[in-house]
């Protein structure tokens, strides 16, 4: 995920927690809850642990018969994260649109390839709002379907 810092141009984060945990709640529809430990990259500085949050999203998943004879459905949905950011010590909210798609391995065990634009919100230590950023984030995620049944 890489998102326009105005304070940390160039920065790349990545979650060193990749996983996914997701309840059906209909063959098309389920919540997955996503847990975060993100690694900052950025330039002039020391590779660090910067946040520690969660995304939670409903991904509504689209037959399409190309892909379903693959193993693979189609996913859109909304997203929410909430992250702490640990060297800033500022807290944010993304909210944002998710798209891609699922490859399946099992009836329990999957993986989304998806992409979210979206805005990020976020509040320094203090508690006043920042000046809102763009959120663009890319996101293969190994995840693990409950039964449901």
């Amino acid at each position: 995920m890489a998102e326009p810092y105005e304070k940390h141009e160039n920065t790349l984060e990545v979650n060193i927690v990749p996983l996914a945990f997701e309840y059906g709640i209909s063959d098309v529809l389920a919540v997955e809850v996503r847990p975060m430990v993100t690694l900052q990259f950025r330039q002039n500085a020391p590779v660090a642990i910067s946040h520690v949050g969660a995304t939670v999203t409903v991904p509504r998943y689209i037959d399409v018969p190309s892909m379903t004879n693959a193993g693979m459905a189609g996913i859109t949905g909304e997203a929410v994260t909430y992250v702490y950011n640990l060297q800033d010590t500022s807290h944010s909210v993304t909210v944002a649109a998710e798209a891609g798609f699922s490859v399946m391995f099992s009836q329990a065990w999957f993986m989304d390839v998806t992409v979210q634009p979206g805005a990020t919100f976020v509040w320094n230590a203090v508690g006043s709002l920042m000046p809102v950023t763009p959120h663009f984030g890319v996101f293969v995620i190994p995840a693990y379907r409950f039964p449901t049944r």
